[in-house]
């Protein structure tokens, strides 16, 4: 990456600068500007980006070791963006100093300078990059999926990141769609080159809710009718204890406890179910009394029933439906 001389006794004078990413150190990265400073550790994202500026005739050059800003930070929270270093040559070529940065696939980044002295490049935000929605048809895909807008998406509001993409559509729907999830790897097929990975099937995409043992998972549905006075129609809820679904904020289905102690009760829970597997046991006994009778007559016992009773149906032990062994 070309290196220019930078004048530090010169003022930067709000000058904005637009680059690509070409290197990318965290804080464990032995590249990373603060890796040997036992003092002050290295904490916050560096980058090494090639500045390209829009003027013609302006010669490319590197600023190395620029820090990252983010969208909040604090000492226990705050966003991480990792701004994604240059790995390909759209254009099919080797990648090098003559390469067009429109063409790499790093990230676009707009970089200040803070205190405006040029010892202290930072980025402050991304920036579109010229080769967004690479092997995507126009207006083909979803809005969040494609990243650039067209004429009837109107005002969305969307964060993609490998693939997955959540946020807010022109109508209010909140969408999270993970279907096509990857590990940020581009196409490498020269005729494909720098397309998204194809969806998965390998288990990428999964979504995960973590929380507390004494807290509530829940979801409810609302007759908005009256805003005033909104009406709960059907909730879902998960605690440490039981799941719950109610319609009409009354009790359908309740699942409590494990193993030989689990319990689903639906509805009110009047009527018990019936084991088949006990049912067949005690029908096998009847059949065998009811085949082996003789009835006391006046000129003595009768003989055996003409008809025995037939076998125990096995299509009613359906194993589509398995609850706990019940007491004999």
């Amino acid at each position: 990456m070309p290196v220019r001389d930078v004048n530090y006794d010169r003022r930067a004078n709000g000058l904005l600068l637009r680059g690509v990413v070409r290197a990318t150190y965290v804080s464990n990265d032995p590249g990373h500007p603060l890796a040997n400073n036992g003092a002050n550790p290295p904490k916050a994202i560096y980058c090494d980006v090639l500045v390209y500026p829009s003027m013609a005739g302006q010669r490319w050059f590197g600023l190395t070791h620029v820090l990252v800003s983010q969208p909040t930070g604090g000492m226990h929270r705050g966003r991480i963006w990792k701004p994604r270093a240059t790995t390909a040559n759209l254009d099919k070529q080797e990648l090098d100093q003559t390469s067009n940065p429109a063409a790499m696939d790093g990230d676009h980044v707009l970089i200040g300078f803070l205190n405006d002295s040029f010892d202290q490049p930072i980025i402050l935000r991304g920036l579109p990059h010229p080769a967004t929605d690479t092997g995507q048809a126009e207006g083909q895909n979803p809005v969040g999926r494609r990243m650039i807008l067209v004429d009837g998406d109107y005002d969305p509001d969307f964060i993609k990141h490998h693939g997955v993409f959540r946020g807010v559509d022109n109508d209010g729907n909140f969408i999270v769609d993970t279907t096509w999830a990857n590990d940020g790897k581009f196409q490498t097929d020269p005729s494909r080159l720098g397309h998204e990975a194809d969806p998965p099937t390998d288990g990428k995409g999964s979504q995960t809710f973590r929380l507390p043992q004494d807290a509530l998972y829940g979801i409810a549905l609302f007759d908005m009718t009256d805003p005033s006075a909104p009406t709960e129609v059907m909730s879902f809820t998960i605690d440490k204890a039981k799941v719950v679904t109610k319609i009409a904020q009354n009790n359908c289905l309740w699942i409590e406890g494990d193993l030989a102690g689990a319990k689903l009760t639906l509805g009110d829970g009047v009527v018990k179910v019936a084991v088949a597997d006990h049912l067949e046991a005690l029908y096998g006994l009847l059949k065998t009394a009811y085949d082996s009778h003789k009835h006391p007559t006046g000129t003595g016992p009768s003989g055996t029933p003409d008809t025995p009773a037939p076998d125990w149906d096995a299509s009613i032990n359906s194993s589509q439906v398995l609850i706990p062994d019940t007491i004999p």
